[in-house]
């Protein structure tokens, strides 16, 4: 009986964990961010979170905070020179990256070879559906959350931004279309999707917040498929 009670506690401590969510949140705006994690716990972050600093009393003594003051000074000098010599760097860097780039667009408007937004567009969106449908294979299909998705058009002149809005509306419209076909998407909230153009702005902005979450029993099951293929082949041999 013993026996019996101790299968049905693992039995039931598998099912839990497989039940499990392995959760991956993506947000872009001004800078990317991803964050990883189980459940509630976050497993990494990137960029990593700030550590808050512990502030330690018997540190300020008048000899350590001397001693701080001359170190702090010595390595902000150095750092100084650093910074300087990477901001020259960083110029020049920027300088050549900009010549290149006037080059390339004198360039393409001489021969026509510029990428139109909608094919630069359309490759990102082919990518996003590949992806989609090889990683089901992998650990089952995903549920997706959109937690924000605002896009403000803009573009070099009053035609330019309509047109862009044209191609950005359908674009977004054909995401929604692949993530409800490839995935398990939650229904949006209102106001999370908003694609709206500004006639003034001469650059696109946009906010994106989007949540992609997988049992982990998706991931154990390959595991273990993947596992089962490895000793067959190897019996075969």
């Amino acid at each position: 009986m013993i026996i019996l009670y101790i299968l049905a506690g693992i039995a039931a401590f598998i099912l839990l964990l497989c039940l499990i969510p392995l959760r991956v949140r993506i947000k872009v705006h001004d800078s990317f961010s991803l964050t990883a994690g189980i459940g509630a716990i976050t497993l990494f972050r990137i960029p990593e979170k700030k550590k808050k600093t512990h502030v330690d009393l018997r540190d300020f003594t008048y000899n350590k905070h001397r001693k701080r003051l001359e170190k702090e000074a010595a390595a902000s000098e150095k750092r100084n020179q650093k910074l300087a010599q990477k901001k020259e760097a960083k110029r020049l860097k920027k300088e050549q990256a900009a010549k290149k780039k006037e080059e390339a667009k004198q360039h393409a408007a001489e021969h026509g070879t510029d990428t139109p937004l909608s094919e630069k567009i359309s490759g990102i969106l082919e990518l996003v559906e590949l992806v989609l449908d090889e990683l089901p294979n992998l650990f089952g299909r995903f549920h997706c959350r959109i937690n924000r998705l605002h896009v403000i058009v803009g573009g070099k002149d009053a035609a330019s931004a309509a047109v862009n809005f044209g191609i950005i509306s359908q674009a977004a419209a054909y995401l929604l279309e692949i993530l409800d076909n490839k995935t398990r998407l939650h229904k949006p909230k209102n106001n999370s999707i908003v694609v709206k153009v500004d006639y003034i702005r001469e650059k696109s902005d946009f906010d994106l917040d989007i949540t992609l979450q997988v049992r982990v029993g998706g991931i154990l099951r390959t595991v273990f498929s993947l596992l089962v293929g490895f000793i067959r082949t190897k019996m075969k041999k």
